[in-house]
Formats: C-alpha cells, structure tokens, sequence
C-alpha cells in the first residue's frame, strides 16, 4: 500500500505546487511572500505583502499598514521569492492572472 501512496502523494504535490497560487485564497497570497508592486508609469513599491485581490482593487500591508490600490494602475506584481518560485501577477484588462517563469524572462 505505501509503494502506491507515496508516489500518489508525491504527485499530487508536485501538482499542486506547479499550477502555482490560487488568488482568491488568503493562505495562497500569504505564502506568495515579500514582493514588489510595479505601476504602470513605472512607480515601484518594494517589500509589500499582497492581503487581497478584489474586483476593482487589492489591498497589501506595507510597514504594517493595509493600503488599497486600483487595479487599473497596477502593472505587475513581482514575488521572488515565493512557495512557488519566481511569481509574477499581471494586470491585463485590470485583471490579475499569476505567472511563474524563470527570473531571467522577468529582467
């Protein structure tokens, strides 16, 4: 029974962990890290922690404080360090989708 569960596990896992994070998830934004918010006039805000993501806007702590900011402003959003690697959030038509790609392709 171990021989067929723990590879099914394993599996799974690693399935999991691929399709990168869920944004509706409070536990999947948390674990996405420090990160850094790009605007699109090219205004950079380092060492944020993204709380939610809403229709219109997202809310981040930074320096713990909350701060709300409009989707239409933002960017991109770039986790470097994330459980999922290298994530980036962008905002295409003011709606986030998550990305993982290599750190060279984001530079």
């Amino acid at each position: 029974m171990k021989k067929i569960l723990y590879p099914a596990l394993s599996l799974m896992l690693a399935w999991t962990q691929a399709t990168g994070p869920d944004l509706t998830k409070k536990d999947d934004l948390s674990n996405l890290g420090t990160g850094k918010l790009i605007e699109r006039d090219k205004t950079i805000y380092k060492k944020i922690k993204l709380v939610e993501i809403k229709e219109l806007s997202i809310t981040y702590e930074k320096n713990g404080s909350l701060h709300d900011f409009e989707n239409e402003r933002i960017r991109q959003i770039e986790f470097p360090e994330s459980k999922w690697g290298y994530v980036v959030i962008v905002f295409t038509d003011n709606k986030p989708r998550a990305e993982i790609k290599p750190v060279e392709e984001w530079k």
